[in-house]
């Protein structure tokens, strides 16, 4: 709830054990799913399922009018029960994300949001 940042990235775990970014979700994505409590699972573990339950989701549910303010945390209700599942995020991660550095300069990092029309980037170490 203290977080104002609007793109997170999706972890996931190696074979080997080494954890890895599989994408970027969107804040509004994640409350979409929150609130409709379709893709909710008991497991972490991706489920066969997963994809086509992705695809019930239409253009529609992702979008808002610009008028509106948008879907807000304060707005979805979630019961104990579901604090206890899961979400599979793969299917909604945005795959073609950028990555920097840690150390990367601040310029180059300006650069890429300016000339490629970034909103989010992925600074690891």
């Amino acid at each position: 709830r203290s977080c104002a940042h609007n793109g997170f990235p999706v972890i996931t775990t190696t074979d080997s054990g080494e954890r890895a970014i599989m994408g970027v979700v969107l804040r509004q994505h994640l409350l979409v799913l929150l609130h409709t409590r379709r893709s909710f699972q008991p497991s972490p573990s991706p489920s066969e399922g997963s994809s086509r339950l992705a695809i019930s989701y239409g253009l529609s549910d992702f979008t808002k009018a610009m008028s509106t303010p948008g879907m807000r945390l304060d707005d979805i209700q979630l019961n104990p029960e579901h604090m206890e599942l899961y979400l599979d995020l793969g299917p909604f991660a945005n795959p073609s994300y950028y990555v920097v550095q840690e150390d990367a300069s601040l310029s180059k990092v300006y650069t890429l949001f300016r000339k490629l029309g970034l909103r989010h980037v992925c600074v690891i170490p």
